[in-house]
Parts: C-alpha cells; sequence; structure tokens
C-alpha cells in the first residue's frame, strides 16, 4: 500500500489504521457476513472491486488527512465530489435484506 500511496516508511502506523477504517466501511455499508465472499474451499476471498475500493478509499484519506478536503477541482473540468462516488463500487455487494446497521438501537 505504501508504494500505491508514495508514502515514506514513518506514515506505516497511520496508512494501517487508515486500512482498518476502509475496511470497516465497507463492512458495514455491504453488510454480508464473511461465509457470503467464501470461495469453494472455505477460504474468504475478496472480490477485487472491493479490494480496489479499500486502495482508493484509503488514497483519498491519505491525500486529504491534513485538509479536511471533501472535492477536488480539476483544470478544465467540473468539481468533483469524493462523496457521491464513495459507495457506488460497493453497491452490487450491498445486502438490503438486512436492516441498516444502528436501526435497531434506534427502535429500542
Amino acid at each position: 500500500m505504501r508504494g500505491y500511496l508514495r508514502a515514506d516508511p514513518h506514515d506505516d502506523p497511520l496508512i494501517e489504521r487508515m486500512i482498518d477504517a476502509a475496511k470497516r466501511r465497507a463492512d458495514r455499508y455491504v453488510q454480508r457476513d464473511e461465509e457470503y465472499f467464501e470461495n469453494e474451499n472455505g477460504e474468504v476471498e475478496i472480490p477485487p472491486d472491493i479490494e480496489l475500493w479499500v486502495y482508493k478509499t484509503v488514497g483519498r484519506m491519505y491525500e486529504r488527512r491534513a485538509s479536511g478536503l471533501s472535492q477536488q477541482q480539476i483544470a478544465g473540468a467540473e468539481n468533483i465530489f469524493w462523496e457521491a462516488e464513495d459507495m457506488q463500487e460497493l453497491w452490487p455487494y450491498r445486502n438490503l435484506s438486512r436492516p441498516p446497521l444502528g436501526a435497531e438501537e434506534e427502535e429500542e
């Protein structure tokens, strides 16, 4: 991941925390148990789409770590708002039959 981010070794602890946070965010959004991603040998096999989403999310977190940016202006183009596309790649894996996380606490 460090090479992907072009980061210095001293940022490794920060990058590990960002990876964990991105994985948790994907888990909360997709709402699938590990068994859903098991292959025929019983090993958990995360789809490449989700792995790439984690890389891109960590990349955005790392890039915005000090500035708190939520959008980017590219010369000759419109503003890009990252939040609008943040979950787009996880949508095909989302379990819509489960209530949103946290909904149980709100009902009580």
